[in-house]
């Protein structure tokens, strides 16, 4: 903190004046240095790509998020991740990698049509193992060549808009 007698007036004055998004994409739009201030629906989400590279990267991030946030509400803290309901945005494209889910993590495709694909050979594109109870897949098109299933479930998934 500079403290006022060492801020730039016009400085401040532009970035007030200057509106921008949300940088998660939630459709906030306003003043740069509030942006951390506002009520984003999708803070604790995780964004694929412009957070993580790929949607593997951001399930184990959110795993271990959830995990971690299952040990802080057993020792009494506040449980953030686990207020996310693990959801990963993925934006429009098509992601050439095999998903494995191993916990309630929701993969949503930012988009209202079909524009996020996940494409894998040999293999299925997604497959939910162990304690996925509460995952979904929605709005994502999920493609397996060479595979005899696109996307392999176990108990407690749900899919939609695919």
């Amino acid at each position: 903190d500079l403290g006022a007698d060492r801020q730039d007036p016009e400085l401040l004055a532009s970035c007030t004046a200057y509106r921008i998004g949300c940088s998660k994409l939630c459709g906030w739009r306003g003043s740069v240095i509030k942006h951390d201030e506002h009520p984003c629906s999708r803070r604790l989400a995780v964004m694929v790509p412009l957070e993580v590279p790929t949607i593997q990267a951001a399930v184990d991030l959110m795993v271990e998020r959830l995990k971690a946030g299952g040990e802080e509400k057993k020792n009494g803290g506040r449980a953030r991740a686990q207020e996310s309901r693990g959801c990963i945005y993925i934006r429009p494209g098509t992601y050439h990698e095999q998903v494995v889910v191993r916990g309630p993590c929701k993969l949503i495709g930012d988009t209202e049509g079909t524009d996020v694909a996940i494409v894998a050979k040999g293999q299925p594109a997604v497959t939910f193992e162990g304690e996925t109870l509460g995952a979904e897949l929605e709005r994502v098109k999920v493609e397996a060549t060479d595979s005899p299933a696109a996307v392999q479930v176990g108990h407690g998934v749900t899919i939609t808009n695919c």
